[in-house]
């Protein structure tokens, strides 16, 4: 599957999936009241030349997700979620070395259901299922699932104070995977807020940012996490059908404007920390790994609200 027709592939099952009609008249008047009920996200992340052993690298990746509340009332959220994105890797190095050419363009496409329920009192409680494809353009795609559960509670302390603990669990790419995460917005001062800028999944807890709002039309933020991308190789090169694996813990800046109500930008600037490559064989066992050197990666958001 070539990497235009993963988009259209996946633009069909978004549209289709997507913008069927609202579960009954549950929803509230906010979401009666958008066109078509769909937040959309674009984005494109520049990863530029960093040291791997004796070789380097450098990635270009882009990503598109949408998402649809299908029943939205003060007693049950219901949520749907689709990806589909192209990560383009280019290494280069003596050809000896393993990592010189280990894989090449990698192709990602999840799926989510997500349940919030806001509870009585001041709790309130989220549960989320996922199924994530990742795979090597000529890998067999199936191999490439990953499946699992999302779990958090959390305490609202009061309205703009929310803390709480959650766990995730996954199975996929010849691996079990558990990690505890905190689920947290906290506003620290009238302008000044602490929360999660990512959603956790198969590829880690959600991070936690640091967000300075204007008030006005921008934002400036701060933050980390720990990512970690597992994805089935082909069947040709130092490890057939095996597993190929990127991870680390990117730290960066951003700036945010509000062009519209609906429409917000982004752009990041930062690096990852701690990098490490990894590839196994089809069984998951560990063939080679290595550490990744600092780099710097840019990146450009754009939300829209349908």
């Amino acid at each position: 599957m070539t990497g235009e027709n993963l988009f259209l592939n996946t633009l069909a099952v978004l549209v289709v999936t997507l913008c069927l009609p609202m579960i009954g008249r549950t929803q509230d008047l906010h979401a009666q009241n958008q066109r078509w009920g769909l937040d959309l996200s674009l984005n494109a992340v520049e990863r530029f030349e960093a040291d791997l052993g004796d070789s380097s690298f450098d990635l270009s990746r882009q990503q598109m997700r949408v998402e649809k509340n299908l029943v939205q009332n003060r007693k049950l959220i219901l949520g749907l979620s689709a990806s589909g994105g192209i990560w383009d890797y280019n290494f280069t190095g003596p050809q000896p070395d393993i990592w010189s050419d280990p894989w090449n363009t990698v192709q990602n496409v999840d799926f989510g259901l997500r349940f919030i329920l806001p509870g009585n009192g001041r709790w309130s409680y989220f549960l989320a299922s996922r199924l994530d494809w990742s795979w090597e353009e000529g890998a067999d795609t199936t191999e490439g699932l990953v499946s699992g559960i999302i779990a958090s509670a959390a305490y609202h302390f009061r309205y703009d104070r929310r803390l709480g603990f959650g766990g995730a669990v996954f199975r996929g790419l010849e691996e079990r995977r558990f990690f505890p995460y905190i689920a947290v917005s906290w506003k620290l001062r009238e302008n000044l807020t602490l929360q999660n800028p990512l959603n956790a999944g198969p590829a880690g807890p959600a991070g936690l940012e640091l967000v300075y709002d204007t008030s006005g039309k921008w934002q400036f933020g701060g933050g980390g996490a720990y990512r970690s991308f597992r994805f089935r190789l082909d069947d040709e090169g130092i490890a057939p059908d095996g597993i190929g694996e990127m991870a680390g813990f990117p730290v960066w800046l951003r700036t945010s404007w509000q062009a519209t109500g609906k429409l917000d930008l982004g752009i990041y600037a930062g690096t990852v920390l701690a990098g490490e490559a990894v590839i196994e064989d089809r069984h998951g066992r560990e063939l080679g790994s290595e550490h990744i050197g600092p780099a710097p990666l840019a990146a450009v958001t754009l939300e829209w609200k349908l």
